[in-house]
């Protein structure tokens, strides 16, 4: 029941089969992460709004990107990979945003800090008091 199956598609990043448009006739686009499968299963599911939290943009290369410090790789150094993959996400980014705005979908970040500048941002104590 939990069990989310998806067609794979091929592309990889932004210098291997990169891709500006979503694909979903044929599936979900793993381009540059959960983030844009996460957003292309929210707008495919009807969703009009959609807030990200935690999307900084800024992956950095033997630092803590992630909720584990078991990911950090002690040896390594800032290198092509970190370029690639900062360059992947804003295009994966670029792409979420225009995808949204064809559907009609608002697409916000609440990220207390980023350095994607191709979402609305908006404060997320804000936001959600506005909910209630």
């Amino acid at each position: 029941p939990n069990f989310f199956p998806f067609a794979e598609c091929d592309h990889i990043d932004a210098d291997r089969n990169p891709t500006d448009r979503w694909h979903l006739d044929y599936g979900y686009c793993k381009m540059g992460g959960s983030t844009s499968v996460a957003c292309q299963i929210a707008v495919e599911q009807g969703f009009d709004e959609i807030v990200l939290l935690g999307c900084d943009g800024l992956y950095q290369q033997n630092r803590v990107n992630h909720f584990s410090k078991d990911y950090v790789d002690p040896d390594a150094r800032d290198n092509p990979g970190t370029i690639l993959t900062n360059k992947t996400l804003r295009m994966a980014h670029n792409t979420m945003a225009n995808e949204c705005k064809l559907r009609g979908v608002t697409l916000l970040n609440a990220s207390r800090v980023t350095h994607l500048g191709m979402h609305p941002k908006v404060n997320l104590d804000e936001y959600l008091k506005q909910l209630t």
